[in-house]
């Protein structure tokens, strides 16, 4: 994760470490009305939870359980994240989804977390390892991307 607070304070933002695992898609425009709370979108080449329900503009591509949680009276700040964590999704049935939500905002539970240093030598590996299936990838997209501009113009 890049930091907190792109869509609103303390919401996460995050970036794949490995470039291979970067998607990049459009924003909405105009944005949406409503998005739900704990729901997560990308827009640009950014991932970012939404910890609260409000408008947005990124594309919407799952949901996940929540990010803020408050307790009145307690001097805890209130995100769960801080900059640099990592994320991990991974799939959960709608019922399982519902009851880790209900959990960790009744303070039942927390977020699963297991300590990890963010390298920016593992990533420069990476980005070395993997360079000519990088540059590959990064041309395919950018091929895409030229063809939906070019058909938009024929329109």
């Amino acid at each position: 994760m890049v930091g907190l607070g792109d869509v609103y304070l303390g919401a996460p933002v995050a970036v794949p470490i490995d470039p291979r695992h970067r998607l990049v898609t459009t924003k909405y425009d105009p944005a949406r009305t409503w998005t739900p709370q704990n729901a997560v979108g990308i827009g640009g080449v950014y991932l970012c939870v939404y910890g609260m329900e409000g408008p947005g503009g990124y594309q919407l591509v799952g949901r996940t359980v929540p990010v803020w949680r408050h307790v009145p009276g307690s001097t805890e700040r209130p995100w769960l994240l801080r900059p640099f964590d990592r994320l991990r999704f991974v799939p959960v049935s709608a019922a399982e989804l519902a009851d880790r939500r209900a959990a960790i905002k009744a303070g039942q539970a927390a977020l699963d977390t297991s300590a990890a240093t963010f390298s920016l030598a593992e990533v420069a590996a990476i980005e070395s390892e993997h360079a000519v299936e990088i540059a590959r990838f990064r041309a395919h997209r950018q091929a895409a991307f030229d063809a939906e501009r070019a058909a938009w113009g024929a329109r």
